[in-house]
């Protein structure tokens, strides 16, 4: 990333792109040992969506994300 605002980012979840500021960012670990990392970028009301609902998230991907 190349520090730019208004860049866009593409949604792991729908393909669609956003803008990087609105968008939640997944970083994931192949492993609990690697030292690899890998960013996704999606829209929050597709991450709230697919979590489980007993996974407490930030209050921020409700404020944001629900109708």
């Amino acid at each position: 990333m190349d520090g730019n605002l208004n860049e866009k980012v593409v949604c792991c979840f729908c393909g669609e792109s956003l803008n990087i500021m609105e968008a939640a960012v997944i970083i994931l670990k192949p492993n609990i040992d690697s030292d690899e990392l890998q960013q996704l970028f999606c829209h929050k009301i597709h991450f709230v969506e697919r979590i489980d609902k007993g996974i407490v998230l930030h209050p921020d991907f409700y404020e944001d994300s629900l109708p």
